[in-house]
């Protein structure tokens, strides 16, 4: 299985879900893309873990990756409508199959945090940037095979 087949489907899924984009417009980015400086919400994702379970009847195995959404918002509101809207967008991809290459057998949410800092402005001001962590499990399927 492709892991960048994954990268790419959950990249286009994400950046054509029309709820999600009229929050976030383009600015969801892949792991070490933050921008802690940019005053309008976007969201970061990484794949943290990646495995192959065996199905019941053991003759098969089912790639599963755990991803981090990071999203940061200016307001504890865009927050979570941001993250509010990645959730439903995920949810709406479970058992689809996006561009018949990559069918999202299952989709769950593993972790919730919370977080505030204060970031310096380019102007050097502070201003509070608000973060939330959240790791979501999704089970997939390479269709091309």
């Amino acid at each position: 299985m492709s892991d960048e087949l994954l990268h790419t489907g959950l990249y286009s899924l994400l950046t054509t879900d029309a709820p999600l984009v009229a929050i976030v417009g383009t600015r969801l980015y892949s792991s070490g893309a933050e921008n802690q400086s940019s005053e309008e919400v976007y969201i970061v994702f990484d794949e943290i873990s990646s495995r192959d379970e065996k199905s019941h009847d053991g003759d098969t195995e089912t790639p599963v990756s755990t991803f981090e959404f990071k999203i940061y918002a200016p307001t504890p509101i865009l927050r979570l409508r941001a993250s509010d809207a990645l959730l439903d967008a995920l949810r709406g991809a479970e058992k689809t199959t996006n561009g018949s290459l990559l069918y999202f057998s299952s989709i769950t949410r593993e972790y919730l945090y919370d977080a505030t800092a204060e970031v310096t402005r380019e102007n050097g001001g502070k201003r509070k940037l608000f973060r939330r962590l959240a790791n979501f499990r999704i089970q997939w399927q390479d269709r091309r095979v």
